[in-house]
This record gives C-alpha cells, structure tokens and sequence, in this order.
C-alpha cells in the first residue's frame, strides 16, 4: 500500500498486491493475489478482482462489478460491467480490446 491510498471497511487484498499511490479501494472490494491497482484507481464498493489483474492508473470500477483473473483494465478506463477473464479493456464505458497474454483461458475452463 503505498501513499495516499485508502483501503475501506471488508476490503480484502491477497498476497503480492500492489495498491498503488492515491488508489481508493471502497468497502467490500476483494483484490486477487498479485493484482495491481494503479496511481488512482477507484474500485467502488463491493467489487471482486481476480488473480494477476492489472487496474491502470485513473481507472475506476463501478460497485458490483467483476474483473476476471488476468485481465487488464486500461489507463482511465470506466468499467461498467463484468469483464471476463483473460480480456483487455479499455474507454469510457470500458470495452474489451483484446485478450492478454499475461492468461490462459483455456487452461481454467
């Protein structure tokens, strides 16, 4: 955790986390090991990170929304709706862009 971010009430962050500078985790969030909230992020309260997941910087995340293990949020993105495992996203409202590389989907079905 590092300066300026805050970390709300049932706020949950596995282990090899980075919650970055100014990043604002609101009540209820869950962030999967070795995911990473950018410089100000905004995950809204009662949100559920997966594993490995990359939040860019500024991005915010509406309340009760998913973000599946290994996808990428990108830089000021508003995410929505439930983003599926393995997608990149990106704009305002957040559409898929791409797949990353950084999971295998097929491995986890």
């Amino acid at each position: 955790m590092l300066a300026m971010s805050y970390l709300g009430p049932g706020v949950r962050v596995g282990s090899a986390c980075l919650v970055n500078t100014r990043a604002t985790l609101e009540h209820d969030v869950y962030l999967g090991d070795g995911s990473v909230a950018g410089p100000g992020a905004i995950l809204a309260g009662r949100v559920r990170i997966g594993l490995e997941v990359e939040i860019g910087a500024g991005a915010v995340v509406l309340p009760d929304v998913s973000v599946g293990d290994g996808a990428v949020v990108g830089a000021g993105a508003v995410v929505t709706a439930n983003v599926v495992a393995g997608a990149i996203v990106a704009g305002v409202p957040a559409r898929a862009v791409g797949r990353s590389s950084r999971c295998d989907v097929d491995q986890m079905l």
